[in-house]
């Protein structure tokens, strides 16, 4: 997919109830866990988990 139809998938989520953000990562391709410097990737994507992430009290 081209970085445009993705901004397009982020316009039409953007009003839904749901946390959605969009980061393109320059010269990466689809296949990210398989190019070097996946790291920076994968620390983006667990600052952003553990921001958005929904805490309940342990029952």
């Amino acid at each position: 997919m081209t970085p445009r139809s993705w901004e397009k998938w982020v316009e039409h989520y953007r009003h839904a109830k749901t946390v959605t953000d969009y980061k393109e990562f320059e010269g990466r391709s689809h296949y990210i866990v398989g190019q070097d410097g996946w790291e920076e990737v994968a620390d983006y994507a667990l600052a952003w988990a553990t921001e958005h992430a929904i805490t309940r009290p342990a029952t």
